[in-house]
């Protein structure tokens, strides 16, 4: 069996539940972003918008994060090691617009914002959620053998 196929490891069902409920966050993530998207060329379509060009290049990347977030759930279930680290940074600019929208006072659009990427970092930071790759050969210096 090569590597890419391989099924998941047997993880602790603490581990499972953390990993299924980030990947879950992530796929509300990528579908939140692809409503976001469907919005924008809804109102790039129906309005006369100043920068029409502008809206469907929001609009597809809207659409091209949503696909990628949602995609990453998977390999994140399967405790790919490499999917990590790309969802940590992606998180961690999704912040700034949040911090943006607060001070923009649109709570409305700044509590989601700030709430799905913080829910997702902070069950990747779990120590259930960090077993399964230290025992894959990811781990730290600071976890004793």
């Amino acid at each position: 069996m090569s590597p890419n196929t391989a099924a998941a490891p047997r993880l602790p069902s603490s581990s499972r539940l953390a990993l299924r409920a980030a990947a879950a966050v992530l796929l509300l993530e990528g579908l939140a972003l692809l409503v976001v998207s469907a919005l924008l060329l809804d109102l790039g379509a129906t309005r006369q918008p100043e920068n029409r060009v502008g809206l469907l290049l929001q609009a597809l990347l809207a659409a091209v994060a949503g696909v990628l977030l949602a995609l990453s759930s998977r390999p994140l279930l399967r405790c790919r090691a490499w999917v990590r680290s790309p969802l940590v940074v992606v998180q961690l600019l999704i912040l700034p617009v949040g911090v943006g929208l607060v001070q923009a006072q649109v709570w409305w659009a700044a509590a989601p914002v700030l709430a799905l990427p913080l829910a997702v970092l902070v069950l990747l930071a779990t120590p259930p959620a960090r077993v399964p790759f230290q025992e894959l050969g990811g781990s730290s210096a600071a976890s004793p053998r």
